[in-house]
């Protein structure tokens, strides 16, 4: 069941790769999915695609915010709906982004 999962997963890595490449905005990267280190999931250009936007950024105050080890959405290390959608939250859980 996950074979099939994985193949449609992988068809719409290609597809994203490939509007990626047709907006020229880096040079052209893979769009076909690979092994993942050697393990039986296919994925697509791992870091590439975020290294190659990286690269493109000329703004000094963008550049700096990108320059920040990337941690995602709160949502990744923590499934409390209260901390997420309590306003009191927030003042506090912006310094994790600071």
């Amino acid at each position: 069941m996950w074979r099939e999962r994985e193949e449609h997963f992988s068809a719409g890595y290609e597809r994203v790769a490939e509007m990626h490449n047709a907006l020229g905005i880096t040079d052209p990267l893979p769009t076909e999915p690979r092994d993942f280190f050697g393990r039986p999931f296919k994925v697509i250009a791992l870091h590439g695609f975020t290294d190659a936007l990286l690269s493109r950024i000329t703004d000094e105050r963008v550049r700096r915010v990108a320059a920040r080890r990337p941690i995602g959405s709160l949502d990744q290390f923590s499934d409390s709906t209260d901390l997420i959608s309590h306003a009191g939250w927030r003042a506090t859980l912006r310094k994790l982004y600071e």
